[in-house]
């Protein structure tokens, strides 16, 4: 499997190699953030979705239990 992604990797270095330690650390703080930003807005706008969708059944729910019970 590693031989699949020897060229992507080798073109990873190459640019690596274009900055220091430091920068990279750099980066790698921004990804990492960037990264955990995003799945906090993913689980944000899945909650939202999901209350709307309940709002919009609102009633219809609750006149299909009653219907059960009834």
């Amino acid at each position: 499997m590693s031989r699949l992604f020897e060229g992507f990797s080798s073109r990873l270095d190459e640019i690596a190699a274009g900055y220091t330690q430091r920068e990279l650390a750099l980066i790698v703080g921004f990804l990492v953030r960037n990264c955990d930003a995003l799945q906090v807005s993913a689980l944000e706008l899945r909650e939202r979705a999901a209350t709307d969708k309940r709002s919009r059944r609102g009633d219809k729910g609750d006149a299909r239990k009653k219907k059960e019970k009834g």
